[in-house]
């Protein structure tokens, strides 16, 4: 007879010194568990119980905790961990969508049908649903690593199980409607702010999160390294997700003109309002009393009204700017890599995935090129 190792999950039964038989299972963590009973039957029908529930992905024994508390120590560990956009998102995605539906569930009895239920009847975005599934998995992933699951119930649950996201067409601006744009910010208060948005390409949350410090308006030279983002209503100056994201760049001229008007305009607000004025972060763009802009403000405030006075439409996002300086860029012949650096992308791939529609006839291009080195033949 050979002598075998014991696998995962198996058990074996044997008598203690005390007189109490003991159900003995090595778990999938290396780990050992344990069950008692006054008899050897017992103990075996305890261990085949624990490996039912193993199966089933259900700890050893009965956990109290709620799917609830487990969001809770999930976020508090969380929290300072990741940027405060982030942390927000996670919280809300649980807050909103998962706790009011699941929350109350015991943990171990979470199950894929319990999520995907939950998934189904979530009247929100097919993006919003995948972000949820995201969060909800790596709540639970983080309870198998501590041992109060066996197995995550949201791992079984595959893209196929997913809404499918609806890929948005790009919308850009042609240089007639960017002009317009211009045009009809000019001598406003939007002027300098959608200014820079056109002509850098820069995110909302870096060109809200721009502070005078990083400006340097006789060299044209602006530094992007941070942007402004907010945690329970307060205002945080945070680090980008890349480091790709950090970048110096040098802006056009009317870039340069408007925000020296604009920082005039701002030193005059200051001085008139003394001690009422609250810009303590020395922030380019601010309300009119020097507090920080959120991304709603700048749509409500500074973008939307002049879409209608430039009479354009008024269902382009903030972010369609961005969209607009790249693809006026390439369009123009602008190397990618160059317009990659502006964006603050990762790399070129992803601006070439992003704005290939913007490039010249790159095939025809060719064809020219190659007639030019023939020709003379």
């Amino acid at each position: 007879m050979t002598n075998r190792r014991r696998g995962q999950n198996e058990g074996s039964v044997f008598r203690r010194a005390d007189g109490r038989w003991c159900g003995q299972l090595s778990l999938q963590n290396g780990k050992r568990s344990y069950v008692y009973a006054p008899t050897a039957a017992e103990a075996r029908s305890k261990l085949q119980d624990a490996q039912r529930r193993i199966a089933e992905g259900r700890p050893v024994k009965d956990d109290s905790r709620t799917f609830r508390q487990v969001c809770h120590a999930w976020l508090d560990a969380k929290r300072g961990t990741v940027r405060p956009k982030t942390f927000t998102s996670y919280r809300d995605l649980l807050a909103k969508h998962a706790i009011p539906v699941i929350g109350g569930y015991s943990l171990s009895k979470v199950r894929v049908t319990d999520l995907e239920q939950l998934y189904r009847q979530t009247t929100v975005s097919p993006k919003t649903v995948r972000n949820l599934h995201f969060v909800v998995k790596a709540v639970f992933d983080w309870a198998v690593r501590r041992d109060w699951l066996v197995r995550n119930p949201a791992s079984l649950i595959g893209s196929g199980g997913l809404p499918r996201i609806q890929r948005r067409e790009v919308s850009v601006l042609s240089p007639i409607e960017a002009k317009s744009l211009i045009e009809a910010a000019r001598g406003t208060k939007s002027e300098a702010l959608i200014t820079f948005a056109l002509m850098t390409g820069a995110r909302v949350g870096e060109i809200t999160g721009l502070t005078w410090d990083r400006i340097d308006l006789d060299a044209g030279r602006i530094s992007i390294s941070r942007s402004l983002q907010f945690l329970d209503g307060q205002p945080i100056l945070s680090e980008p997700k890349t480091r790709a994201a950090v970048r110096d760049i040098t802006v056009a001229s009317p870039v340069v003109t408007a925000l020296r008007a604009h920082r005039l305009t701002q030193n005059q607000s200051a001085m008139a309002l003394g001690k009422a004025w609250a810009n303590s972060l020395d922030l380019v763009f601010t309300t009119e009393i020097g507090h920080p802009l959120n991304r709603h403000a700048v749509l409500r405030q500074y973008f939307r009204p002049m879409l209608k006075r430039a009479g354009l439409n008024e269902s382009l996002r903030f972010h369609d700017l961005r969209h607009g300086a790249a693809s006026l860029l390439l369009s123009q012949g602008v190397p990618i890599p160059v317009v990659s650096k502006m964006l603050g992308h990762a790399n070129p791939a992803i601006t070439m995935s992003i704005y290939s529609h913007a490039l010249p006839d790159s095939e025809r291009l060719a064809a020219k090129a190659m007639e030019s080195v023939f020709a003379g033949e």
